[in-house]
């Protein structure tokens, strides 16, 4: 019988970050939550996984490619309701650096 072999997250995301797979965007800096860096390895796993979406969405699915900013300016957020209507109260993990919204984190453990 073989022994079932389980996988350490933390060490294969060490892994990676070592050779430059990817790493947080600006970490020497304290990094950004959310933005990535992508070495040389990283950016053809992207490339190859954005070919395949395109050949399955686009070629197979007949959909359109758009390509928008990223960027969203304030009137945008403003005219929307963004600005006026989101106060979600937030929490910060103090050793993790996570931030969960209170009223989801306070959901999960009601359930």
């Amino acid at each position: 019988m073989s022994e079932e072999k389980t996988i350490d997250r933390a060490e294969v995301e060490n892994l990676l970050k070592r050779r430059f797979f990817y790493d947080q965007s600006f970490s020497i800096y304290g990094g950004v939550n959310g933005l990535y860096d992508y070495g040389p390895v990283g950016c053809a796993i992207k490339s190859n996984i954005l070919n395949q979406w395109r050949r399955h969405f686009i070629l197979e699915e007949q959909m359109l490619e758009i390509d928008c900013s990223i960027l969203t300016p304030e009137i945008v957020l403003k005219a929307s309701g963004h600005v006026d209507r989101f106060d979600d109260f937030m929490l910060k993990d103090t050793q993790t650096g996570e931030c969960f919204r209170a009223d989801h984190l306070i959901e999960s453990k009601q359930e």
